[in-house]
């Protein structure tokens, strides 16, 4: 029988991120973003950043450029595991063609929630909320909304809540570390 893994520190990471939008006066549920916008951010990261933080798929054979994002009802949200093939069309060079996808409520439709998603997207594929998902959470935050990430770590600290900028994993020395990224955020 397969155990499923703990998410141990998925309520710690939820009352930080809300104690950061109180810190940062921002409202996390409100809807600023049409759901082509949402889409348009959430490539442009996805673009970015795949394969970067750790390995998620082999770019010698497989092309994954798009994330689809559907509206859901109710109020939660969620990037959902695995990639999902775009049929039988192939890259001219012969690569499958797949896409990541997005569940997005109302409420979710803004940079603040589209972050979170992205980041289970780009952290290794069973972290869920764990130390390598809250160190990419923290360098996008940094990045794409300007939060301070000195003050993020002070808080992450104070709640206990477990952060990595290294990777280490089974691909380190083809993923880019973290690490070099957060440098000019920490000066």
């Amino acid at each position: 029988m397969i155990g499923t893994q703990k998410d141990t520190q998925k309520q710690k990471v939820y009352k930080w991120e809300r104690s950061l939008a109180k810190h940062y006066n921002v409202e996390m549920w409100l809807p600023k973003m049409n759901l082509k916008e949402c889409e348009q951010f959430s490539n442009k990261i996805w673009n970015k950043y795949k394969n970067k933080f750790s390995f998620s798929f082999n770019d010698r054979y497989d092309y994954c450029s798009k994330i689809k994002i559907k509206k859901v009802s109710g109020n939660t949200c969620s990037m959902r595991n695995g990639f999902y093939s775009m049929g039988k069309k192939q890259t001219k060079d012969g690569k499958n063609r797949w896409y990541k996808k997005m569940h997005l409520c109302i409420y979710g439709q803004n940079k603040y929630v589209l972050i979170h998603e992205i980041s289970h997207a780009l952290a290794p594929i069973n972290s869920m909320h764990d130390k390598y998902f809250v160190g990419i959470y923290m360098f996008l935050m940094a990045e794409y909304l300007n939060y301070d990430l000195k003050y993020m770590i002070e808080q992450a600290n104070l709640k206990g809540i477990d952060f990595t900028f290294k990777y280490r994993g089974q691909f380190k020395g083809y993923v880019l570390p973290l690490e070099r990224l957060v440098k000019k955020h920490l000066k």
